[in-house]
């Protein structure tokens, strides 16, 4: 899984993320409500800084293939296509229903693989190419739906990729959040529909990033124990062999809204 994502978290960053001079300017401040109700308190280093400076070099970089894909479709790889004519599709939809449609279309598209197998380290923050065209982790599907929705019209101050700590599988994770029509939502690679953050208390974040910046993410709420003891069932995604399936919780008590069937032909 994502376990890599909190390797080393306490320890100081190689790297900073770039220069304010190339971001653009955040309106928010020290101290904001952040994911999962945390105290978010912007900074200039996280544990994933590097990373996330390095991906966003290469996505720069990747824009005139998206480009050429959009012109000529077969020259484009086979689930980049996808990727590119779902985006085309889903300007139809608003609010929740966009949310639910990208990440429904994205957990189809990318396949699950861990970096040490695919890249041959523990941590690698993949490209929108790089995951459709390979396999990705967690933090892999959290980008690309952020890079969807960016061009979907969502703005970055609503979104943030947020790390976090899965409190019942003992290992890291990563979601991207999205605040829309005054709620939180989780777009997370476990789950088909987006669900409030309120509804995690799974998760334990640790640190956030956008293009705009980089945040602690201090946890102000009470994580409840009884989701560390709950049983676990073994869910196999995208025909992903038994043997290379990932564990989700069956969610009885935490209802999820589901896409409507015309999201589902969207897939």
């Amino acid at each position: 899984m994502c376990s890599a994502l909190l390797f080393g978290l306490h320890a100081t960053p190689a790297a900073a993320f770039p220069k304010a001079s190339t971001l653009a300017a955040n309106p928010g401040g020290f101290g904001a409500v952040g994911a999962f109700g945390s105290l978010e308190l912007k900074t200039k280093k996280v544990h994933g800084g590097k990373q996330w400076r390095r991906v966003l070099e290469r996505i720069a970089g990747e824009r005139a293939v998206y480009a050429a894909c959009d012109e000529n479709k077969s020259s484009c790889p086979t689930k980049v296509r996808a990727w590119r004519s779902s985006v085309r599709a889903m300007h139809q939809f608003k609010g929740w229903n966009l949310l639910a449609a990208v990440n429904a279309k994205i957990n189809k598209l990318v396949r699950y693989r861990d970096d040490i197998v695919t890249y041959g380290r523990k941590d690698h923050w993949a490209t929108p190419v790089e995951a459709l065209t390979g396999q990705g982790d967690c933090e892999d599907y959290a980008i690309l739906k952020y890079i969807s929705l960016l061009e979907l019209g969502v703005s970055d101050q609503q979104m943030r990729i947020v790390v976090v700590k899965d409190t019942r599988r003992g290992i890291g994770h990563a979601v991207l959040s999205v605040n829309i029509d005054g709620k939180t939502y989780v777009l997370d690679s476990l789950r088909r529909a987006p669900v409030l953050d309120s509804k995690l208390s799974r998760y334990v974040p640790y640190y956030s990033v956008n293009r705009q910046g980089q945040w602690l993410n201090i946890a102000t709420r009470k994580r409840n124990p009884k989701y560390a003891n709950r049983k676990t069932i073994k869910v196999s995604f995208d025909g992903t062999p038994a043997n290379q399936t990932r564990v989700a919780q069956a969610e009885k008590s935490e209802p999820v809204s589901r896409p409507s069937a015309t999201q589902i032909q969207l897939q």
